[in-house]
């Protein structure tokens, strides 16, 4: 399996992955699976053409995803210690 399709597989699982969840941090690990994807195809495809801008967008993706990750652990912490849930459903209950 080459380094494109494994780029793809993990695209695919993210984004189906994100659709079907309900909780909070599944959704964000499964999006960021997905992130992981595009940089790795990035990545690869900048093995084969090298672009100047390749590394620079696949190390700015792979940031984003850290800073991601960072946001979404304070979310969770913030709706957990006020809701004792993290579901997604729950942010309905934050206005009462």
């Amino acid at each position: 399996m080459s380094l494109g399709w494994i780029a793809i597989a993990l695209m695919t699982m993210g984004v189906l992955g994100a659709l079907f969840r309900r909780q909070m941090i599944m959704v964000s690990l499964n999006i960021d699976v997905a992130l992981l994807g595009v940089a790795l195809a990035i990545l690869h495809g900048n093995q084969q053409w090298q672009h100047p801008w390749g590394d620079a967008i696949a190390f700015g993706l792979l940031a984003l995803v850290l800073i991601h990750q960072l946001v979404m652990f304070i979310l969770a912490q913030f709706l957990f210690e006020k809701l004792k849930t993290t579901q997604l459903g729950a942010w309905r209950n934050l206005r009462g």
